[in-house]
C-alpha cells in the first residue's frame, strides 16, 4: 500500500509514505498449524476482513489518508486487493459468524496494482487439475463450495457499483511464472473491460497488462520487477489526472 502524494518533482516519484498490511493464513495442508494458533488457521472472510481492518486503523491515524492510495498486491495478495475494491466491506464478520456483516467501510484506493495475480480461482483450480494442490489450496482458504470461489474471485466483481472512485487497475504478469498462468490476467481484463475501464487515451478507468519478467515470487523477492509496476501506475495515474 503507498499512499499518493498531491506534489511531485522531476527526481522523485509521487509518493508520501509506504504501509505494509499483514492479515492471517489458512492452514498448509503439509505444514498444519495447532488449532491454538489462530494466525494459521484463518478462512474467508478472516484475510480480506483482516486487511480492511487494517486499512480502517491507518484511515483513523492519518485523516488525510482517504482514497488517494495505491494498494499493490502479489499473488493471493492482488486477489485481496481486488477484493478491497469490490466488496465495499461487504464480507461476513468472520468465517464462524456467516450471518453477520462486517460494518467497517475504509475507503478504497484510488488504483489497484496487481503483481502475479489470482483473480478467478474456479478457473485457477480446473486449469490444474492434474495438481490436486490446487484445489486443497483453495478448499483451506474459502471452503469447498465452488460458488463461493466464484463469487469471491475479483472477476466475479461488479466495479462499476464497489469502486466508483476507482481510476486505475494495472496487471502486472509474467509469462514465465511457473505457478499462476496467464489465463488468470486475460480473464480479470476481460471483467474490467466489460465494466467501462479501457486504455490511457480518454479513459477516466484505465486497466492496462504490464509484462513482466522472472517467475512467480522473483519479481517480489528481488523486488525490480514491483518497482516497474508501480512506476508504470504512478505514470498512468499523472497522465489521466
Amino acid at each position: 500500500m503507498l499512499l499518493k502524494s498531491s506534489y511531485n518533482t522531476r527526481n522523485d516519484p509521487p509518493i508520501a509514505a509506504f504501509a505494509s498490511l499483514n492479515y492471517r493464513l489458512s492452514p498448509h495442508p503439509d505444514h498444519p498449524a495447532p488449532p491454538s494458533d489462530p494466525a494459521r488457521n484463518a478462512q474467508h472472510p478472516d484475510h480480506i476482513n483482516d486487511v480492511l481492518d487494517a486499512i480502517t486503523h491507518l484511515q483513523a491515524l492519518y485523516p488525510h489518508l482517504t482514497d488517494n492510495y495505491i494498494l499493490v498486491g502479489h499473488s493471493c495478495g492482488a486477489t485481496l486487493a481486488l477484493q478491497v475494491a469490490m466488496s465495499q466491506a461487504t464480507w461476513p464478520s468472520s468465517s464462524s459468524e456467516s450471518g453477520t456483516k462486517h460494518t467497517v467501510k475504509p475507503h478504497p484506493p484510488l488504483a489497484v496494482v496487481g503483481i502475479e495475480g489470482i483473480y478467478d480461482l474456479p478457473a485457477l483450480v480446473n486449469y490444474h487439475t492434474a495438481h490436486p494442490i490446487y484445489e486443497t489450496f483453495a478448499t483451506s482458504a474459502f471452503g469447498p463450495s465452488r460458488d463461493v470461489w466464484r463469487n469471491v474471485s475479483p472477476t466475479n466483481g461488479q466495479y462499476e457499483d464497489s469502486w466508483s472512485n476507482g481510476r486505475l487497475v494495472l496487471l502486472g504478469h509474467s509469462k514465465e511464472d511457473e505457478l499462476v498462468e496467464w489465463e488468470q490476467v486475460e480473464l480479470m481484463e476481460k471483467t474490467l473491460r466489460s465494466q467501462g475501464f479501457g486504455d490511457v487515451r480518454g479513459k477516466q478507468r484505465v486497466m492496462e497488462v504490464m509484462r513482466l519478467e522472472g517467475l512467480h515470487n522473483g519479481g517480489w523477492q528481488t523486488g525490480g520487477e514491483v518497482v516497474k509496476a508501480i512506476e508504470r501506475a504512478l505514470e498512468i495515474l499523472e497522465e489521466i489526472e
